[in-house]
């Protein structure tokens, strides 16, 4: 029991811990807006990680079905949806980002941000997928073996972004408009990339240019 959960922390972890798109996107979101906001971002992204980790772990074929079935189509609307992002993120006016106050559907929409970010990048799924059969409960496992491990994804990616958020708002007013300046063009530089190539990949031409 506590080695299924600390090897579905230790899952948890590995996902969240690389300083991605989505870890730059919640540190901007911190800084800008405040610990609320990197809260809720952290939890979009976490909610998706442990959307990922019922996949790996239960193989629900509906959902790899459809996802398999309609590749292309959610390559090309996530990439556009990422890149659109990007634009916004990149040309945003940090006065202005930093005066504006929070609300129920700002909170909201810094959940839905980072739970898409999260949800668009097939590596995650991956390295869940990896995990749960390398160290995972096998096909024969029960759903409490299952749901113990998902739990301790859902535990270890929570109490990561809890940890990170937290501690980028305590030095959240050492930190001078300049440095938001550029954190905003590095997070609209990172994720247009990001969202690139996920539409690019819609069309195989990284298959064509050999990078795949």
């Amino acid at each position: 029991m506590n080695a299924l959960i600390l090897a579905g922390i230790a899952a948890g972890l590995l996902i969240s811990v690389p300083l991605g798109p989505v870890g730059v996107l919640i540190i901007r979101k911190t800084l800008n807006k405040g610990r609320y906001a990197g809260y809720f971002g952290g939890a979009g992204a976490t909610t998706a990680d442990t959307f990922f980790s019922i996949i790996a772990g239960f193989g629900v074929s509906v959902i790899t079905d459809f996802i398999d079935s309609y590749q292309m189509e959610i390559r090309i609307v996530g990439g556009l949806i990422l890149m659109t992002l990007a634009y916004k993120i990149f040309m945003a006016n940090v006065v202005n980002q930093i005066k504006q106050k929070g609300s129920k559907s700002t909170l909201w929409a810094d959940f839905m941000h980072t739970y898409f970010l999260t949800l668009s990048n097939p590596l995650t799924i991956i390295v869940v997928g990896a995990i749960f059969a390398a160290g995972g409960p096998g096909k024969d496992a029960g759903h409490f073996v299952i749901l113990t491990l998902i739990s301790g994804v859902f535990i270890g990616a929570a109490s990561w972004w809890l940890v990170l958020v937290t501690l980028v708002n305590l030095f959240r007013k050492k930190i001078r408009l300049k440095t938001l300046w550029y954190l905003n063009k590095v997070t609209g530089i990172l994720i247009f990339i990001f969202g690139l190539g996920v539409f690019v990949s819609a069309f195989g031409l990284f298959e064509f240019i050999g990078l795949k």
